[in-house]
């Protein structure tokens, strides 16, 4: 039986007798954006009567939509969600998928920066490419290939910097799972977005270059620069169970060797922990170094370098009774 009449049978006899099929409403309503239907029922009915005839697409790519455009444009969902950045993003495409799309709601899907091409590839080098947001609540799509461990500084400048028009740029970083991993409003010059990231696994990674609360359009500046950093402590990911814990680690450093220690929790999405505290000890168990703030938000950072070559151990722990997940990771500065 060739396709087209297995089509035929579904449309004349197979859907009255509830013979099974791959259809799905929803992502045919989502490819066809002129289709406004109120049940997943109606839209299947005008596919058999319409659609088919027509040859509309049934086929969408729901990892392709800004789900941030979703949120920002109905407030009402955004105390719905998940506090965490995956959790909320599912329960926000599974909201809009199964129900968000039938009231009548409507998001933008991620755009790539050249349709004709598909999803540009950035370099690491730290050489912008140019484009522009067209429409409001567009956001265009790169792909970059980074390295664990390696720490990376992204921007998405615009009139701040003179790079652009863009008034407010606002960058998010997803992973190959279009996971939300970082993502940054007003980092950088003026309102320009920065994020600096260190990957804990190598692969490709998304940029996603769009406007604060996707209401902006115009010219920016995008770009992925590699420090010049060497890591020697692999970026580890921990947790802090209970108020008050510690955890400690040992690492061997080099006299005359200047190093950056990193805690990051929350503030850069490497874990729950709202504000991390960080210590380093000698040896013989001596407090050396310690920090509170100096990193990204609330996270720790300082740079060491030790006056004898050894062991040093390095504590993390919450302020006052804080606890949560966090990452730490030690790099060598050139």
């Amino acid at each position: 039986m060739s396709t087209s009449t297995a089509v035929q049978h579904y449309i004349s006899v197979g859907y009255r007798e509830t013979r099974t099929t791959t259809f799905d409403a929803s992502s045919y309503m989502a490819a066809n954006t002129d289709l406004s239907f109120s049940s997943s029922s109606l839209a299947v009915q005008h596919y058999i009567t319409f659609g088919y005839r027509e040859t509309r697409s049934t086929t969408y790519d729901f990892s392709s939509v800004d789900i941030s455009s979703y949120l920002t444009t109905n407030t009402d969902l955004q105390a719905a969600f998940g506090s965490s950045s995956s959790d909320r993003y599912r329960a926000a495409l599974d909201h809009y998928r199964n129900f968000g799309i039938y009231e009548g709601r409507r998001i933008v899907p991620i755009q790539s920066a050249n349709p004709a091409t598909g999803i540009p590839t950035l370099p690491t080098t730290g050489t912008p490419v140019t484009d522009s947001l067209s429409i409001v609540g567009e956001t265009d799509m790169y792909a970059v290939t980074l390295q664990r461990g390696v720490l990376y500084t992204l921007r998405e400048n615009g009139a701040s910097s003179n790079s652009g028009t863009l008034s407010d740029p606002y960058l998010r970083l997803f992973d190959s799972n279009r996971n939300v991993v970082a993502q940054d409003d007003d980092s950088g010059t003026g309102r320009d977005a920065l994020i600096q990231f260190r990957p804990t696994q190598t692969g490709t990674y998304y940029l996603s270059a769009g406007s604060f609360a996707s209401g902006g359009t115009g010219t920016y500046q995008v770009s992925v620069s590699q420090s010049s950093q060497t890591e020697v402590f692999p970026a580890v990911s921990d947790v802090l169970s209970f108020p008050y814990e510690r955890d400690s680690f040992n690492v061997a450093l080099t006299r005359g060797t200047r190093y950056q220690i990193d805690v990051e929790g929350a503030d850069t999405n490497r874990g729950t922990l709202t504000d991390p505290y960080l210590r380093v000890f000698d040896s013989s168990g001596t407090l050396l170094r310690y920090d509170d703030d100096s990193g990204t938000g609330l996270n720790s950072q300082l740079t060491f370098t030790p006056t004898t070559t050894g062991n040093y151990t390095l504590q993390v722990a919450g302020v006052g009774s804080r606890y949560g997940t966090y990452t730490l990771a030690v790099t060598q500065l050139g």
